[in-house]
């Protein structure tokens, strides 16, 4: 930890006092400030939210079997270290945040359906990443038991975020994480389809295709390749449930601040992901049904217990869709994104709602200019008031916060 601030206050001081070495500070603050700040549950909160669907599949003896998410196995692959076979909760909890396309935006798409078998198709491409991802997630599984235990927000060490990197082709520790991106970190560069509209669309280009696979399927192998589909997309489902996800604007950020590129974008983006996600704020649903959660980290906490409930029963929901279009030989695509849409979190009715926006102002608000160009207006605490964002020196600021506080 001592030796990851030190590398950040070097590179501040490097942007503020010498701009003609701003290039290269710029280059380490951008890769420090992804490193070691990844935004979505952490990934015993999303493997738990797919152990626990339970998922039916056609019995040999006829009848129907139902096995949890942590036991059907839904895709193996010869890696170069032997075969290893992935669960529904694996798929769940590897899908977008440790296995995927990172440049492949689902959410921004114009093919939507392409750009998600994409990001599954990176199954195979990076197999050979998948052992060393699951020694790493062994030992922070051990490392956070005893908050899931207590109900705790979980404390999960900065080291882990270097191994990851090192398990996906980059390097490890630190320094060696500013040097070279594994697809861990790359992945967190360009993580818009975990956020807000870009998670529902993400989400239903998913659904829609495991609706279809199923309603074509043969078979129980046929079916899991569905559910396979399913637990990628399903992932995408859950971070809705996170607060900090829900109306924090990481594309519009991104593009407003374009010209300082990824890093400082995604630095301010982290802020209102981390507010919202520590003081949370009321959900509301399609049926306008309206209750409490929190964002990542806090999953097991007392105070997340409603949102933790709906989150498995609207991951139950979905998979009962799947395996019905299975039965009916009909997607019936339509219908049931209508019927999801209902009982997951509406985006736009949770950032408009009056108590949200009373009791938690947002950090940050989108408005038009006068020659219609958007424009990212900052909450200001003291004067509880908006100002326009200043990209460069918002970011400085928090990052400067950061790192010497």
């Amino acid at each position: 930890m001592k030796l990851q601030r030190t590398l950040l206050q070097f590179s501040i001081l490097g942007m503020l006092l010498n701009p003609l070495g701003s290039i290269f500070a710029e280059n380490i603050a951008q890769k420090q400030l992804q490193s070691g700040h990844e935004l979505q549950f952490d990934s015993p909160e999303h493997f738990d939210l797919g152990a626990y669907a339970l998922l039916s599949l056609p019995s040999s003896q006829g009848g129907v079997d139902k096995i949890y998410g942590n036991k059907l196995i839904v895709k193996s692959l010869q890696t170069s270290y032997g075969q290893m076979n992935l669960s529904f909760a694996d798929i769940f909890w590897l899908g977008g945040d440790i296995i995927g396309e990172p440049k492949q935006i689902i959410g921004s798409s114009l093919t939507p359906a392409i750009t998600f078998q994409n990001n599954l198709a990176a199954f195979d491409k990076y197999k050979d990443y998948i052992p060393a991802v699951f020694t790493v997630y062994s030992n922070v599984i051990n490392d956070v038991q005893k908050f899931v235990d207590t109900g705790s927000t979980l404390v999960v060490p900065d080291k882990y975020n270097y191994e990851y990197n090192k398990a996906t082709g980059g390097w490890g520790g630190a320094a060696g994480s500013l040097l070279k991106s594994g697809l861990y970190l790359k992945l967190a560069q360009y993580n818009y389809d975990h956020f807000g509209e870009n998670a529902v669309k993400s989400y239903v280009a998913g659904h829609t295709l495991a609706l279809e696979y199923a309603s074509k399927a043969t078979n129980a192998e046929e079916l899991k390749y569905a559910y396979f589909v399913e637990g990628y997309a399903d992932h995408f489902l859950t971070d809705l449930f996170a607060t900090g996800h829900s109306r924090t604007p990481r594309v519009e950020i991104v593009n407003y601040c374009a010209n300082l590129g990824q890093g400082p974008a995604s630095f301010l983006t982290k802020l209102m992901h981390d507010q919202d996600g520590t003081t949370g704020l009321t959900l509301v649903n399609g049926k306008g049904e309206t209750w409490f959660g929190t964002g990542d980290e806090n999953f097991y906490t007392p105070a997340n217990k409603d949102n933790k409930l709906r989150a498995l029963s609207v991951v139950q929901q979905s998979v009962d869709q799947v395996y019905n279009a299975y039965v009916s030989k009909n997607a019936n695509v339509d219908l049931n994104i209508t019927e999801m849409k209902k009982v997951m979190p509406d985006i736009e009715a949770t950032a408009n709602l009056a108590q949200n926006t009373a009791m938690f102002p947002p950090m940050y608000k989108i408005v038009k200019g006068t020659d219609g160009s958007l424009i990212i207006n900052q909450y200001d605490a003291k004067t509880k008031s908006y100002n326009q964002l200043r990209c460069l020196s918002s970011a400085t600021a928090a990052a400067w916060n950061y790192a010497f506080n």
